[in-house]
Order: structure tokens, then C-alpha cells, then sequence
């Protein structure tokens, strides 16, 4: 299914399965060792793989997001909601694959399904999600038991023995997951209208010896780190770097000309400065909304990466949003 849905909640974001993602989901699930409670399928070939993508854009009954962890700034695994049944309001929950090993332990598979069940209740007008869960696959279990399902009865179990049958409705999940509420959501098809609807601001730059000079110039701060190369040598950057301030001031571009855009009132900014900044490096910030508060305000997630992926600025503004 061709969809547009996304939904974001701190650190996860859920987005449509696209083609370049399907690499990764091949390589994660012909291991094995994670896979031990899925139906046992062989091994899976690029082209196998490809034919699968063609068949699932074409089946009107599949729901997949690729997981993101906005930490790691990329895709970290996958989740579904499958047999969906418009006019019953029922699906079924597909088992969750956090396949990069750098996102496991940080919780990311519990928000995914409780945000995928949002997505199922808001989009797809369901009333209630099914699912089946084997006892003795421990992680799936306590994230399911403690979401809100509920076990109705058992089924027999690909990987061998029986499973646990587990449903769960919009009350129940929204009344044992207190953040339900914050979770965001948006339909890309659907255009500017969800404009602050779990949306994302990007400016890339890349740093010239005119922009450090220049903002050392503007602010006065004429530190030999930045603005001398001789001495910058002696530093603990071994060569000049870009003012910190310089970097987190692109979160200022993208709030107020992007994302919330035009309108918006910047109330405080926390920065971090995690990596040096040096001239000739590409820097990209990003800023998505990290919850809705009251009198029209948010708290915006701010990072800014250099061209290699690596987080060299992150933290959080507050701003108030464009009205009309």
C-alpha cells in the first residue's frame, strides 16, 4: 500500500516504506538469529526482495513503516499492520524488526507499536488490532503485555508450539500509554495543511572562510581558534573551526523560514556542540517538532549534521507558532 502516513514521538519517527530501504530489511531478516519467530521463508535474494516491494505497493491490505530513530539520524527497523479490514475496523499487528543493533535496548520497539496502533486508529478508522505473540519470544511479549493487549485465546505458532492471541482497542492503548496523546501525526498527501503535524525543517550550508570571518566580524568574537591559522594549529582542533554559534544559528533559518516558518517566534534555544565544525564541511540542520504545548507553542528537537552523518550540534527550542 502507496501511503503518505508518518507519526513521530521523541526519538522515533514512522515513515512510509520506500525502495531504498528494502536492502536493509533483506540483510535483517535472513539473519536467523533474530528472525527465530517468524514463519521461516529461506533465504531472501535481492530480486526476491524487489518482487516482494512490487507486490506489497500493490496490495491494498499491508500497511508498512520503516522505523527511524532520529538519534542515529536513519532507518533502524520495521513495522506493519497487515489484514486490514475497512469494513470490520480490524487489522492485525505485524511483529516488530528493530534490525540495527545500535538502536536495540533504547525502547524504540515499544513507541513503534503503540505509534503504528495510532496510525491504524486515525487513518484507517480501525476499532480494534489483533495479533499473536509466541511466550517464549520474551522482548515481544513484555512490550506487547505492557502496551495494553490483552490475550483471547491461543493459535498455533510458526516457530513451533503455541502462541498467545492478543487484541487491543484505541481506549485501551491510549489508556495504558499515558504519551499516546503527544504522539504526531501526518498524511503527506494531504499538503500544508499538517503543516506542525510531526513535520521536518532542513538548510544545508556549506562553511566557508568568508562566513567565519564574517560572524566573527558581526559578534566580535575574534577567538584565534577560529579566526587565526597559525595558532588555531596549537589547538585541540589541530586547524580553525567554525564558531559553535554560527552552526546552531541555522536552527534560526529553518524555524523561521521553513519549518514552522514564516511567523514563528523563537522563544529559547539549548545547544550542545558534540563535533568541530571546519571550513569546507557541509552542514545540514534538522528540526521536528518534539511535542505540541499550550497558548500555540512547541518544543522543537534541533540537530545539525556535517556530510559524513555525524551529529555535531543537537538540542531543543521552544518557539511559538505562526497563527493564520
Amino acid at each position: 500500500m502507496e501511503h503518505g502516513y508518518t507519526a513521530l514521538y521523541e526519538d522515533v519517527r514512522l515513515r512510509p516504506l520506500e525502495e531504498s530501504d528494502i536492502e536493509a530489511l533483506r540483510i535483517w531478516r535472513n539473519d536467523a538469529k533474530s528472525n527465530r519467530f517468524l514463519r521461516d521463508v529461506g533465504y531472501i535474494t535481492q530480486e526476491m526482495q524487489r518482487q516482494w516491494f512490487e507486490q506489497y505497493k500493490n496490495n491494498e491490505n499491508e500497511l508498512i513503516f520503516a522505523i527511524d530513530d532520529m538519534d542515529l539520524n536513519c532507518m533502524v527497523g520495521s513495522i506493519s499492520l497487515y489484514d486490514i479490514c475497512r469494513e470490520r475496523h480490524l487489522a492485525s499487528i505485524g511483529r516488530i524488526q528493530i534490525g540495527d543493533c545500535r538502536a536495540h535496548g533504547k525502547g524504540l520497539g515499544r513507541k513503534s507499536l503503540v505509534m503504528a496502533l495510532k496510525c491504524g486508529f486515525h487513518f484507517l478508522g480501525l476499532e480494534k488490532v489483533a495479533g499473536s505473540v509466541h511466550p517464549e519470544n520474551v522482548q515481544a511479549y513484555t512490550n506487547d503485555m505492557k502496551v495494553g493487549f490483552r490475550i483471547v485465546g491461543q493459535c498455533a505458532s510458526v516457530a513451533g508450539g503455541m502462541e498467545d492471541r492478543i487484541e487491543i482497542t484505541e481506549k485501551e492503548t491510549e489508556k495504558v500509554n499515558k504519551y499516546y496523546f503527544r504522539i504526531m501525526l501526518s498524511d503527506r498527501s494531504r499538503g500544508a495543511e499538517e503543516l506542525y503535524m510531526g513535520r521536518e525543517g532542513r538548510f544545508s550550508k556549506t562553511i566557508s572562510e568568508h562566513d567565519i570571518y564574517g560572524f566573527a566580524g558581526i559578534t566580535g568574537d575574534f577567538n584565534p581558534v577560529h579566526i587565526d591559522a597559525e595558532e588555531a594549529k596549537n589547538s585541540i582542533f589541530g586547524k580553525q573551526a567554525a564558531h559553535g554559534m554560527l552552526v546552531s544559528s541555522f536552527f534560526s533559518t529553518v524555524i523561521g523560514t521553513i519549518m514552522p516558518g514564516r511567523g514563528s517566534i523563537y522563544l529559547s534555544q539549548e545547544s550542545c556542540f558534540l563535533k568541530p565544525v571546519f571550513m569546507g564541511d557541509t552542514i545540514t540542520a534538522c528540526v521536528y517538532i518534539r511535542s505540541l504545548e499550550a497558548e500555540n507553542r512547541a518544543v522543537l528537537c534541533t540537530k545539525a549534521y556535517n556530510q559524513q552523518g555525524e551529529c555535531v550540534v543537537r538540542g531543543r527550542a521552544k518557539v511559538i507558532l505562526p497563527t493564520g
